[in-house]
């Protein structure tokens, strides 16, 4: 390893990447955004009643318009986070670009619009609903982690 990748502010924030990458992931899929009383559930895909029926549900039948959005915040922020991983293991790992500092930078600026989106998603829904759910909390989280790794991959590029 060489470069960036051997600090280990930079070390940290691959880490933070790699659980936020996790937790994001498994947040934006379950169905457990929202739990009701009766032992029924949804997240951004899914719906299930309380006998645990779960079907696919498309936002027609939702009684907010900010579904679609949310949704779409959520989305750009899971391929985001998908070329987040992709680029920080270029740059820290790969003796040939490792410490690139276009590849840094481009890690950083789309680290901070995958927490963003991911961010923003998860304040709309919050804001429509209460009860929220596990994978809710999960998503917010893997946002955060995401801001916060690339605060450390900044310093981890000053460090030079």
């Amino acid at each position: 390893m060489g470069g960036v990748g051997e600090s280990p502010k930079g070390l940290v924030a691959l880490l933070m990447i790699a659980v936020g990458f996790v937790l994001n992931t498994v947040g934006f899929a379950a169905p457990y955004w929202v739990t009701a009383a009766g032992g029924s559930r949804f997240g951004l895909w899914m719906y299930c009643d309380f006998l645990d029926n779960c079907h696919q549900w498309d936002s027609d039948g939702i009684t907010f318009a900010k579904f679609d959005q949310i949704r779409a915040f959520e989305g750009l922020g899971f391929v985001g986070t998908l070329v987040v991983l992709f680029c920080t293991v270029l740059y820290m790992c790969v003796p040939k670009v490792s410490g690139n500092k276009i590849l840094g930078i481009l890690d950083v600026l789309v680290c901070f619009a995958s927490a963003g989106a991911i961010i923003i998603g998860v304040i709309i829904f919050g804001s429509e609903h209460s009860n929220l759910g596990w994978a809710f909390g999960l998503s917010t989280a893997g946002g955060v982690l995401f801001a916060l790794a690339g605060v450390l991959i900044i310093l981890a590029m000053c460090r030079k």
